[in-house]
């Protein structure tokens, strides 16, 4: 059935979003951490704790791009290239009917977050870190607002198929149960008929 496999592509398309939310999540806590670090480095003189906590800033930042990584779902990672799409149809016969869900580049390279320079030597190079983590972290609100949007479109749809589904399934028990009626209507006019006979 056509509506099945639109629902089941619905379905599909749910759980990649949910992947994709699921991994800005956990890059959200990723960059947080981060941003501890630069606090941390903003109020420390010594220069060997500056470059430990840089060395731990660049280890995180390294887990930001592992998680986009692993953030795949059904062959499509919605996270690491700006070009990827996901085409879900809500018709068969209307190809124009359909959601397209644009990927994002979420890795360390695409927030814009860079190593932390110079090893944090001087504040200027902490002051960057952070900057640069401010504006990856409103990326990540708006990407995950994004997702958002459009799972709750797939979740609309996907419960108007459901419900589409149901009508037509009961239309076509009606009229099955309805056929079953009249041959039996017709059987016993055809045994009165055979016993005036």
């Amino acid at each position: 059935n056509d509506l099945d496999g639109l629902k089941n592509g619905m379905s599909t398309a749910i759980q990649n979003l949910q992947a994709a939310s699921n991994a800005i999540e956990a890059i959200t806590n990723v960059l947080e951490q981060m941003r501890g670090l630069t606090n941390s480095a903003l109020q420390e003189s010594s220069t060997s704790v500056k470059q430990d906590l840089a060395t731990q800033f660049n280890a995180l930042r390294a887990q930001v791009d592992m998680i986009v990584d692993d953030s795949i779902f059904n062959g499509t990672n919605l996270l690491d290239d700006p070009t990827t799409t996901l085409t879900i149809s809500f018709s068969a016969t209307n190809a124009t009917s359909q959601l397209i869900v644009t990927a994002a580049n979420l890795n360390a390279d695409g927030l814009l977050v860079d190593n932390a320079a110079s090893d944090w030597a001087a504040s200027a190079n902490v002051l960057v870190a952070q900057s640069q983590l401010q504006t990856a972290l409103s990326t990540l609100r708006t990407e995950a607002s994004n997702f958002g949007s459009n799972s709750t479109i797939l979740n609309t749809r996907l419960d108007f198929t459901t419900n589409m589904i149901t009508t037509l399934q009961t239309a076509s028990d009606n009229l099955i149960l309805a056929d079953t009626n009249e041959e039996g209507a017709n059987l016993m006019a055809l045994q009165a008929k055979m016993a005036l006979s």
